[in-house]
């Protein structure tokens, strides 16, 4: 198979990356500050927006068996299917809780029991986080900023420093892959650790792939193979 046609491909999941988003809760505020102000004790209960339709074509399917290099192939019919089932969580939204909940451990998968006892015993022996403004430990978004833009420039990242002003995120720094961009939140306050954690997890390990992925004649490397970030937030 040509790699135009390999590009047509291409074109096709890029509208599905677009179509296919993991929108934020529509009340997400006001059930954050629920949860908050009720010690930690209250259970979100999130509203979440109607997905965007999409449709899957089986043409596409067919191009992809017509791959020539065989690797590339399954990589392509993995991303494929991946797409399917995101799609199928998406609509499990607003469904019954049980249905939601299959979706989410199909399309996300299901933590071994021996993970979930590993993650509770470093929570229980996790000291007293502190993150008030008023933290002399704490380090102010202006410094933040600065460094951050530095380490970009210095070890020569095309990506650039995206500030989000008064927008409520989900992640306050995070990659878009869309951009290329590093987003942070004009609200973000970080101690040392947390700040050196973000340059190792969010610049050498997500904006670092996507910008190799670039160099790529493969559209599909710089969306992510399928399940790769299984792989990157395992390095979190």
């Amino acid at each position: 198979m040509s790699l135009e046609n390999v590009t047509s491909i291409d074109s096709y999941f890029q509208e599905l990356e677009k179509k296919l988003v993991l929108k934020s809760a529509c009340n997400l505020t006001t059930e954050k500050i629920k949860f908050f102000n009720s010690n930690y004790t209250y259970n979100p209960q999130f509203i979440y927006p109607e997905p965007t339709p999409c449709t899957f074509s089986s043409q596409i399917d067919k191009q992809i068996q017509q791959i020539g290099d065989p690797i590339i192939g399954k990589l392509y019919e993995a991303k494929h299917e991946e797409y399917k089932q995101k799609h199928k969580f998406l609509s499990s939204s607003g469904n019954s809780e049980e249905e939601f909940t299959k979706q989410s451990i199909l399309f996300f998968g299901k933590p071994e029991e021996f993970a979930l006892a590993i993650a509770h015993q470093i929570c229980e022996n996790l000291p007293q986080l502190h993150f008030g403004r008023k933290n002399k430990a704490n380090i102010r978004f202006r410094t933040i900023a600065k460094r951050l833009r530095a380490y970009l420039k210095q070890h020569k990242f095309k990506g650039k420093l995206n500030v989000l002003h008064g927008k409520t995120v989900a992640n306050h720094v995070s990659v878009s892959k869309a951009k290329g961009t590093l987003n942070i939140s004009r609200n973000y306050i970080s101690d040392e650790d947390e700040l050196t954690d973000i340059i190792y997890h969010e610049i050498e390990t997500h904006m670092r792939r996507l910008e190799n992925a670039t160099k790529l004649k493969y559209e599909l490397f710089r969306l992510g193979t399928a399940r790769y970030l299984a792989y990157e937030e395992g390095l979190a």
